[in-house]
């Protein structure tokens, strides 16, 4: 799995966590809060690592090219792999 996919995987498990569209064992908000709450820290980091193989500044502001770009193809494939 590439860490591109990886993003990904983790990116749409933080939605579903967030929308309340998955359930987790005690199915408790606590629960699925800490869980979201882990997807979004491990998003953080995995885009980093993504910027750091590029030799680019981490950035998420949204006038950035390349972080334009990145969003772009992540809206697209989160789509097809819904």
């Amino acid at each position: 799995m590439t860490l591109f996919d990886e993003y990904i995987r983790f990116r749409m498990l933080s939605d579903k966590y967030l929308l309340n569209n998955i359930s987790v064992p005690l199915n408790s908000e606590y629960e699925k809060g800490l869980r979201w709450k882990m997807c979004v820290k491990r998003v953080m980091e995995i885009h980093r690592e993504i910027c750091e193989k590029l030799d680019i500044e981490y950035t998420s502001d949204d006038t950035d090219e390349f972080y334009i770009a990145f969003q772009k193809e992540v809206r697209k494939q989160t789509k097809l792999k819904d």
